[in-house]
């Protein structure tokens, strides 16, 4: 245990208070009811973690292993080990994030809430002004708070102590109280309609009770409280980057200027020139003729796509940190020092920064649990992409950014937004994809939709859940532009167009 952590312990027995341990002596419960309890001790211990646990499944390992897990006061995470989840598996029903399909067997990013133990900062409790204090149901209470405050920055994970799979309450009523105070009406019906459908499940009662409750919303700035507990292991900060480029000569040549300007300089740009004409050759000449700042690797191939060009850089990064960057963007002279000063405030692995278009603003100011992950735009550090590469079978698809997000996050690993940091993305007119790229699937005459590559990425990381409400939620996309079309013959020539996807992404 890290003796440097103040830390409140509340122990939790039969869904009540049974005692409170502070520096190793137990004190009276100010109430014996959780929430209250809670909210009671983060006030009277304000610069203390509060941990609760079931004394009973919870052991002092676990504990200590949460503690050397935090890494800044924005974080809560909490511990399954034998209280069934309040959420089943229907909630993928109305989330279609990566936050849902939880790897048990490592701490993984996620609002959804376990009751067995967890540990949270006062100064986060402090400044809810003991907001839902009159929930009576703990785990409702930890999953709204998690859900909710997730958006204005808290970091929220679930570890899972004994690496088993979760079971579930099967509460229809909470599931629907749920949805209906957290995410859009819309999604309220998609559940009722895919539980109809898939489950055979009629919960008519529970969707009439849920729409009496209200949307739970809450407005705090957590980047007020934001107190990082570790810092100064980034120095010296060592930095690779990796630049794939295709036809964007000025452009490029301008993203070397940028970094030749960083108050911070990389150790190596890692450049990967693809150009598919067989007889060409180099068209990058400043990359020789110019004595840049940092050593440059120099690698052209004949084969295009971008997640070949990044996998054939990262086997020469040698750097402790990689900067997967783009060849169209604009770098502020402190874009490498502000990174290194989120990584040290964070703790983290993996960060993406603001990636703005002309004319796009980011007022957001507190670092976020991201539920994206931009390839352009993103530092990583090298013992992820030892274990992590794009999966080649998404090239030309657009889904490789995705996937190589999830493969992150199913390591262990969390992504974090850094909007402090702001990058102009251009949007160069040029390059891209010289000559359309061809596809087994081109002559067929039914046209995969969504395309097999989106669908070969939402099959590997998707619940079965999720995947139906991907498809319905697609199919009606598709009628809400064309709402003069017959709705059983749309879906009839939809479902053609679907499984003529899911042939192909079974294939690749």
């Amino acid at each position: 245990m890290d003796m440097n952590i103040d830390l409140v312990h509340i122990a939790i027995e039969n869904h009540r208070v049974t005692h409170v341990i502070v520096e190793g002596k137990e004190k009276k419960a100010p109430s014996s009811s959780i929430i209250p309890c809670i909210y009671d001790i983060a006030e009277k211990y304000p610069y203390a973690w509060i941990y609760f646990y079931r004394p009973n499944f919870i052991s002092e390992e676990t504990r200590d292993f949460l503690l050397q897990q935090l890494k800044h006061t924005n974080q809560f995470i909490t511990v399954y080990a034998h209280e069934p989840l309040l959420l089943d598996e229907s909630i993928g029903y109305v989330e279609l994030g990566p936050f849902i399909n939880v790897n048990y067997k490592v701490l993984y990013p996620t609002w959804r809430m376990a009751t067995d133990g967890g540990i949270l900062h006062a100064s986060v409790l402090n400044n809810l002004n003991r907001w839902q204090e009159g929930d009576t149901h703990f785990g409702y209470w930890l999953n709204s708070l998690a859900r909710t405050l997730r958006y204005e920055g808290l970091m929220c994970y679930r570890y899972h102590q004994n690496s088993q799979p979760p079971s579930y309450q099967k509460n229809q009523k909470l599931l629907y109280r749920f949805v209906k105070q957290h995410f859009k009406f819309s999604w309220l019906m998609i559940l009722f309609f895919c539980q109809w459908k898939y489950e055979k499940q009629f919960s008519l009662a529970a969707l009439i009770k849920s729409l009496w409750y209200r949307k739970r919303q809450i407005k705090i700035s957590l980047e007020q409280i934001f107190q990082p507990l570790r810092q100064g292991s980034l120095v010296p900060f060592q930095l690779d980057v990796v630049i794939p480029t295709l036809g964007r000569k000025e452009y490029l040549h301008q993203v070397f200027k940028d970094i030749s300007r960083q108050t911070l300089l990389p150790q190596k740009v890692i450049v990967v020139e693809q150009d598919p004409d067989l007889k060409a050759t180099s068209n990058l000449p400043f990359i020789n003729s110019v004595e840049w700042p940092f050593n440059v690797q120099h690698i052209f191939t004949h084969k295009s796509g971008a997640c070949h060009a990044r996998n054939k850089a990262l086997e020469q990064t040698q750097a402790p940190w990689i900067l997967l960057f783009d060849d169209d963007a604009r770098l502020a002279p402190d874009t490498f020092e502000k990174m290194q000063k989120a990584l040290e405030e964070t703790g983290a692995y993996c960060i993406n920064t603001a990636y703005l278009q002309e004319g796009e603003k980011e007022f957001f100011k507190p670092y976020k649990q991201w539920e994206s992950f931009g390839a352009g735009c993103s530092i990583i550090h090298c013992s992820i992409l030892d274990q992590c590469r794009f999966d080649e079978k998404l090239e030309h698809g657009y889904g490789e950014d995705v996937d190589f997000g999830m493969q992150i996050r199913n390591l262990g690993y969390d992504i974090i937004y850094t909007p402090q940091i702001q990058i102009r993305h251009l949007k160069a007119p040029v390059g891209g994809f010289r000559q359309p790229p061809t596809f087994p699937w081109d002559g067929d005459p039914v046209s995969p939709k969504p395309s097999p590559q989106v669908y070969y990425s939402k099959l590997k990381h998707f619940t079965s859940q999720q995947l139906k409400a991907y498809q319905w939620t697609l199919f009606f996309k598709i009628w809400k532009h064309q709402k003069f079309s017959n709705p059983f013959r749309l879906r009839k020539r939809f479902l053609k167009r679907w499984n003529a996807s899911v042939y192909w992404a079974e294939r690749l």
